[in-house]
């Protein structure tokens, strides 16, 4: 599947793998997968019961519209809500 499937699909799949997502950015995997270790690409949704590491096409977009504009790297909405509630808790 991978970059090939990307590359070929009508429309991008909404969750990819560390290849597809990659090429999705038109990055080499070893780049993705680096930015990711560095926290400039956020962590991998992991499919229950299996071991499937997947980036959903969203948070990458939010990505790319990050480094076009020059801004903080993009959060997953969820891990940006968990960072807020320990600030939260932090500041009581």
């Amino acid at each position: 599947m991978g970059a090939k499937h990307t590359e070929t699909a009508a429309y991008p799949p909404r969750a990819m793998r560390a290849e597809a997502a990659a090429s999705y950015l038109a990055i080499s995997k070893s780049l993705f997968l680096r930015l990711v270790q560095e926290g400039a690409i956020g962590p991998p949704t992991k499919v229950p019961g299996h071991d499937v590491a997947t980036w959903d096409r969203h948070d990458l977009d939010a990505v790319y519209d990050d480094w076009k504009t020059g801004s903080a790297p993009g959060e997953n909405t969820v891990l940006k809500r968990l960072r807020e509630l320990q600030d939260e808790r932090r500041s009581r």
